[in-house]
């Protein structure tokens, strides 16, 4: 559905998933901050696999804002990945 949202052309939707049943918060958050971490070291292996190729971004691509929406146990786990990244 938010793909045919007119105001959401152009940005990328990136979904990220989690066992939240049976892996703890912490974890999960762990898990989360490395892959903010590769998100941001190499876009190209998110937003590339996806695309058409004649929409490909070149190798310079880097993503400059990123935005965490995220819902109940979602805000634990993204809160704790980003403490945790801050703290590094």
């Amino acid at each position: 559905m938010l793909q045919d949202i007119h105001e959401l052309a152009g940005y990328d939707l990136i979904f990220y998933t989690y066992d939240s049943r049976n892996t703890p918060a912490a974890n999960s958050g762990a898990l989360f901050k490395q892959f903010l971490n590769q998100l941001f070291e190499e876009p190209l292996l998110f937003c590339n696999a996806t695309l058409d190729p004649e929409a490909a971004r070149l190798n310079s691509f880097q993503y400059k804002n990123v935005l965490i929406v995220a819902h109940s146990l979602g805000a634990v786990v993204s809160r704790l990945a980003l403490v945790n990244a801050f703290l590094e």
